[in-house]
């Protein structure tokens, strides 16, 4: 297979803790050349945006609706200590909201290439239908760990690993039988079945459920919360278009962007 060039390595989210309030612009000084952020934190407004500064405190608010990031994900408590149902709704947010990824491109992950280098989670995404050189084209997705655990894809993943997806799951695609994939995701009743592509939006879409939102808007998606807060953090719309693989800057403004904030 043939690996893109552009990694993609999004916003580390933040907590909302006071003192968490500075923005930080870094680049990784690898060969890739590539910028990361941090993210001060995640806090759902009610027009259904997502706001980076840290002047609001969520905990004002009643509504359960209205939560910061790491308070919404600490309704389900530490990730450790979360059944197979929970921690697969998390994983699956995470990596949606952290690595820029539709539920087909979770779907797509060979796990067989992942693997975790100090603080980073690399994962590969496999797109079947792209060809180059008459081999399918893998797509890499570097995610940077959390130091709130809570918060931490990095942890989620290890913790999947070690209680959901410790076998190998290889399947096979429809159209091509030589073309083998590890599948990540699982189905919880057997973990040795790949989570399928409706499931997998399913998850996302139980927690991007939670972030309060005018009445009769539709639920955020994963992938259009960590693009927006991306922007808000300040990572160029370039950066941004490159990191996902997305085609041009207008599909990234028509369809990932909740905000001009």
């Amino acid at each position: 297979m043939v690996r893109a060039q552009q990694p993609l390595l999004l916003p580390a989210l933040e907590s909302d803790i006071p003192g968490y309030s500075k923005i930080s612009s870094r680049t990784n000084h690898n060969d890739a050349n590539y910028t990361y952020v941090e993210v001060s934190n995640l806090v759902p407004r009610s027009e259904g945006t997502v706001n980076t500064s840290s002047d609001h405190n969520p905990s004002n608010d009643c509504s359960p609706r209205s939560q910061s990031g790491k308070s919404l994900l600490s309704t389900l408590g530490p990730t450790i200590e979360l059944n197979f149902k929970q921690l697969t709704a998390k994983i699956c947010w995470l990596l949606a909201v952290t690595g820029l990824l539709i539920a087909s491109g979770i779907h797509r992950i060979d796990d067989s290439l992942s693997r975790i280098e100090k603080i980073e989670l690399h994962l590969v995404i496999v797109e079947p239908k792209e060809k180059w050189g008459g081999q399918a084209v893998e797509k890499p997705c570097l995610i940077t760990s959390h130091t709130d655990s809570i918060l931490c894809p990095v942890i989620a993943y290890k913790v999947y690993k070690e209680k959901v997806a410790f076998n190998p799951c290889p399947t096979t695609q429809k159209n091509n039988s030589e073309w083998t994939v590890n599948r990540l995701m699982r189905f919880i009743k057997d973990n040795k079945k790949p989570l399928s592509v409706v499931s997998i939006t399913r998850y996302i879409h139980s927690i991007c459920d939670l972030i309060r939102r005018e009445p009769d808007t539709p639920i955020p998606k994963g992938r259009e919360i960590g693009a927006t807060l991306a922007t808000n953090a300040g990572v160029s719309s370039e950066d941004i278009v490159s990191h996902a693989f997305w085609s041009n800057y207008t599909f990234f403004d028509t369809y990932y962007r909740l905000t001009r904030n």
